[in-house]
């Protein structure tokens, strides 16, 4: 009589989780070329980041009381929660594998769905560039003198950010179980949110217009106006709604993404 297969056990995810770890290291050591690209792009974003921010610095400090160490900060913390989600993020848009039946290679495997989906094939790109921040951010803090108060509470902060953005994602592609536009819409709406408002422009230029409420670029504008504002002893509008509102989005990406993930693969046609 054949063994019965256990699935979905902890031990069982947690190899899975390894095993995806383990063909993501040997995709980024055997597939140099691929690495070495990474690397050349990642250094023209930092070129691009400090020529803006030099300029954004030059203009207008004064007016946001931030140096040009803080912008420089202040964009890394970005681009690392940005990469760290693309991790997990950067492959083939979660529509496009309900339409073209790749949705079911993670649906026969005995892991569950969720996870299988988000492990599977991990971004080198994004690794490549989360790694090249860990390793530059200390230079940048060396080089430019800058005392970094708070760390454990900013830490804990950078966290709550990061699973905002992650969860957020997860909310986004689930939505797409019910519609792809609804699903789409809420993707550019956010994207609008994180680049073209937030990115260039640092919480302080929206102080005078009442800006505290907008939640369109979840990472950009917290870091902005939250973390590093923490990080540096500056002054924090409205700390204890800001973290409260961070609890908030948590806990409605979560529950919000788990009740439409599950509901949406039990009415999936090949779900089974």
């Amino acid at each position: 009589m054949e063994s019965e297969i256990k699935s979905f056990t902890w031990k069982r995810n947690l190899d899975y989780i390894k095993e995806n770890l383990y063909i993501l290291k040997k995709r980024t050591i055997e597939y140099k070329t691929n690495t070495y690209i990474s690397l050349f792009e990642q250094f023209w974003y930092y070129l691009i980041y400090f020529l803006f921010f030099y300029v954004l610095a030059e203009n207008f400090s004064l007016v946001v009381s931030w140096n040009l160490g803080d912008f420089i900060i202040f964009a890394l913390l970005i681009d690392f929660i940005h990469v760290f989600a693309g991790l997990f993020m950067w492959k083939e848009k979660f529509h496009l594998t309900m339409l073209n039946g790749n949705l079911n290679n993670y649906l026969i495997r005995p892991i569950k769905p969720k996870l299988a989906y988000y492990y599977s094939n991990l971004s080198v790109g994004a690794l490549i560039f989360m790694l090249t921040n860990i390793i530059v951010f200390p230079f940048v803090i060396y080089y430019f003198k800058i005392e970094l108060n708070n760390l454990f509470l900013s830490f804990i902060i950078f966290l709550l950010i990061l699973l905002v953005y992650i969860l957020s994602y997860f909310f986004s592609r689930s939505i797409n179980f019910f519609s792809f536009g609804l699903a789409s819409f809420f993707e550019t709406i956010r994207e609008i949110g994180n680049i073209t408002i937030g990115k260039n422009y640092p919480f302080s230029f929206f102080e005078k217009f009442n800006f505290n409420f907008l939640l369109l670029g979840f990472p950009i504008f917290f870091t902005s106006s939250l973390l590093i504002p923490l990080l540096r002893s500056y002054e924090i509008i409205h700390f204890e709604f800001q973290i409260k509102v961070l609890f908030s989005l948590i806990f409605f990406f979560a529950t919000s993404g788990y009740l439409l993930w599950h509901y949406g693969l039990k009415k999936y046609e090949a779900f089974g």
